[in-house]
């Protein structure tokens, strides 16, 4: 409607077996995420739509840590908006599906004290759809602040956090023309 393009962007992903799995810190194996995002900017209203297929759940909403990592063929789906508030805050909403093509297997921890890793194969237990949202508020040229919130549907999972992030090299001041 305002004339600016469809805007489109692929990232690949590789995550490297750094954890030790008997912990339950990973998968122990190399994983891989491709994705797609595609946007169209209204003015302060943003919708998107993402899609994807890997073969780990933690290369997916690397804002959102779940209590396990599954390992085996996932495709992931999410649609959603970004809304510029005042004061440059933007709130961003998304309703996300991550749907497993074959058995995974699932690394979770269990028990009190020293924590002891339980592995399952199984074919849905990797299975998550919800909804996530987050509000960016920026304070000063070099450091933004961060809450978000998810709700996983399928496990009945909360989860809500706060971050600072440090810019290096402040963002670009927007053309007012």
């Amino acid at each position: 409607l305002n004339g600016s393009p469809l805007s489109y962007t692929g990232t690949a992903t590789l995550g490297l077996p750094t954890g030790k799995t008997a912990y339950g810190l990973g998968a122990g194996k190399i994983t891989g995420d491709f994705n797609n995002h595609i946007e169209k900017d209204f003015g302060i209203f943003t919708p998107d739509l993402e899609f994807g297929i890997g073969n780990s759940n933690t290369l997916i909403h690397r804002r959102i840590k779940k209590n396990f990592a599954s390992l085996g063929p996932l495709a992931h789906f999410q649609a959603g908006a970004t809304i510029v508030m005042p004061l440059n805050m933007s709130l961003d909403a998304e309703a996300y599906e991550e749907l497993p093509l074959n058995a995974s297997t699932i690394y979770s921890v269990t028990g009190p004290g020293r924590k002891k890793s339980k592995n399952s194969t199984t074919t849905n237990s990797a299975e998550d759809n919800g909804f996530t949202m987050s509000l960016d508020v920026p304070a000063g040229s070099h450091i933004a602040l961060s809450g978000f919130f998810d709700r996983s549907v399928r496990t009945g999972d909360n989860i809500t956090g706060l971050s600072v992030t440090f810019l290096a090299k402040a963002a670009p001041e927007e053309d007012a023309h």
